[in-house]
Formats: structure tokens, C-alpha cells, sequence
């Protein structure tokens, strides 16, 4: 019974240790090969894309859309509806409104909420907090994306305010930029980093690493730039979405190593015990 609970265990620490590192990705762009391109991504490694058909669901369902969102779930993806908060200012009534639009328009799997605020003000908590529920109650498996862009208190995640965060937003300092030390209280799936006008594959590569090492469990990089930086895929999305999924089967193979490892040192003693009988 003793070797069983160690055995599971480790088995469950190699398991969180193994978790694939996924891609979520700010789709601001009209369906087409890029959606395509997202969901032959979606075979190789967790995607999540944000839909965002006009700075939010628009007022009424498109058809393009519908079938880009249920050709992209169909291949294994999931999407997220973008809604912005302006910083807790914008009415909730109508932050709600684009909520219920999105869950009537398309197939949803959670919302993003932009422009979320990082302070410590109550009032701001409650106002996201609020939102959470809202949200879950449409589907207690929806997915909340809150993004503050940039490193944020514990405060909104320990309580429900969001299931993950966006910790990095920007075009410059990712590869300097130091994550706040409670992210390491929380598992890698709640937090994403979005570094965008990475030039290069290589540099790419550096970054997802470096994602990885700071406990981020969702990442999305890109070379795109500008006043909208997530308009299309970057021109190395292919080698991008490899490397992940490269990545993820190496992680696999050494958390199951390491399982192995730790089942024969703990039965080697019972072993060890009847070859002396």
C-alpha cells in the first residue's frame, strides 16, 4: 500500500511536470488559410484562438465565422471570445451584452477579457470577479482569459477573477523581463506570455524556452507589428508550432523516464527482501 501512494504520487507530479505547453492565439484576422493553418496547429499541440470579429462579436452572427470556429474545434482547438474592459471602466452591463452575443453567435469556449487592471483597488477585483461568474454560468468549463499585459498580484487568480493570466504583452523586453515570484505558486497552465516583433525563428525559439523556464503553460510568438500586431500568423509558424509540439513529446519522454526511474527504486527493496527468503 505504501510503494501504491508513492507511486501515484509521483506519477501525478510527473504528470503536472509533463503538461504540454500550448499556443494562444490572438486570431484577429477573417477566416481563410490562416484559420486553416490554425487548425492543422490545433493536431500538434493545444490551441486556443481568440475570435475577434470587430473589436469584439459584432452585432450579429457571421456565417464565415461559424464555420472557421467549428472547422477549428473540430480539430481539436478551442476559442475564446475577445471582450474589452477598458481598465474596469467600461459598463459591466455591456461587457455582458458582447458576453451574450458571443455564446449566441458562435460555439464558445470561454472569453477573453482585455484591458484588465493589475492594481490591488477592491472595487476593480470585484468588477472582474463579477464577470467570472457571469461567465461560468454560461458553461462551468468556459474558459476566463483576463489580460493585464503585464505582471499583475496573485490576487487575480487565487480568488476566481480569471483561470489564466497574460503576465507578458509586448514588442520589447521579454527577453529581460522576470516574472513576479508567486507564478510559482500556481501550476504553468495559468499563466501566458505574449511576446509579438520577434524578427527571427531563432530568436522565437530563445523565447519559447524562456516561456517555459518562467511557468507559463500558454504562449504565442510572433513577428507581426504595428498598431495591430495579431492580424496574421507569423511568417515562422510552422517551425514555431513544431518546435512546441517537439518540445512537448521531449518533456513527455522524460516525465515518464523519470516515473520509471522512481517505480523500480521503490519495489527494488521488495526485491532485494524475497531473493533473501
Amino acid at each position: 500500500m505504501k510503494f501504491r501512494i508513492i507511486l501515484t504520487l509521483v506519477a501525478s507530479l510527473a504528470a503536472a511536470h509533463a503538461a504540454p505547453l500550448g499556443f494562444l492565439v490572438p486570431a484577429y484576422f477573417y477566416p481563410g488559410s490562416l484559420w486553416t493553418s490554425m487548425n492543422y496547429a490545433a493536431t500538434r499541440a493545444p490551441l486556443i484562438a481568440i475570435l475577434n470579429p470587430n473589436s469584439g462579436p459584432d452585432t450579429t452572427q457571421n456565417p464565415d465565422y461559424v464555420a472557421a470556429v467549428n472547422s477549428l474545434r473540430a480539430a481539436g482547438g478551442k476559442v475564446i471570445g475577445y471582450v474589452y474592459t477598458s481598465y474596469g471602466a467600461r459598463a459591466t452591463n455591456a461587457v455582458r451584452t458582447d458576453i451574450d452575443r458571443y455564446y449566441s453567435f458562435y460555439a464558445m469556449d470561454g472569453i477573453f477579457l482585455d484591458e484588465v487592471t493589475n492594481d490591488a483597488n477592491t472595487n476593480h477585483l470585484n468588477y472582474y470577479a463579477a464577470l467570472y461568474q457571469y461567465i461560468k454560468s454560461k458553461s462551468t468549463n468556459a474558459l476566463v482569459v483576463c489580460n493585464p499585459g503585464i505582471n499583475t498580484l496573485e490576487s487575480y487568480l487565487a480568488p476566481p477573477v480569471a483561470d489564466v493570466v497574460v503576465t507578458f504583452e509586448g514588442y520589447t523586453g521579454y527577453a529581460s523581463y522576470t516574472p513576479d515570484a508567486w507564478v510559482t505558486n500556481h501550476l504553468a497552465r495559468h499563466f501566458c506570455h505574449l511576446p509579438y516583433n520577434v524578427t527571427d525563428a531563432t530568436t522565437m525559439t530563445n523565447y519559447v524556452n524562456l516561456a517555459v523556464s518562467r511557468n507559463a503553460g500558454w504562449i504565442y510568438i510572433t513577428n507581426d507589428k504595428g498598431t495591430n500586431p495579431w492580424d496574421t500568423l507569423p511568417s515562422y509558424w510552422t517551425n514555431e508550432v513544431e518546435f512546441v509540439r517537439a518540445l512537448n513529446l521531449s518533456r513527455a519522454r522524460d516525465a515518464t523516464g523519470a516515473l520509471r526511474r522512481d517505480e523500480q527504486d521503490s519495489v527494488a527493496p521488495t526485491h532485494r527482501r524475497t531473493g533473501h527468503v
